[in-house]
């Protein structure tokens, strides 16, 4: 599966992975490995984009891609991106 995603520049600092796999699942973030993770998952987990990917991130389009391979059984995939939360103090201070 593949798609395209924004993202704006204060975006780009703290992302991370939301993953739900059945089952051995590869996440590139514009053509570079940012997850591999073997197995399967019974909920979801939050996981660090790998420093290479994190580096190939740019304010703007971007493209995700996402592998899921499976040996037996039922097989299932869901792959979100999450952004920090920012405060109210954050957001302020950036409009001053």
């Amino acid at each position: 599966m593949r798609c395209q995603f924004s993202l704006t520049p204060e975006d780009l600092a703290g992302l991370k992975l939301h993953v739900y796999h059945d089952e051995d699942v590869e996440i590139y973030l514009n053509g570079v490995l940012a997850l591999r993770v073997q197995g399967l998952a019974t909920e979801y987990n939050e996981f660090d984009i790998s420093p290479e990917a994190a580096s190939a991130l740019h304010s703007g389009n971007n493209t995700i891609a996402v592998h899921c391979h499976q040996t037996t059984g039922g097989q299932g995939i869901d792959v979100g991106m999450q952004v920090p939360l920012r405060t109210r103090t954050q957001t302020n201070a950036k409009a001053d």
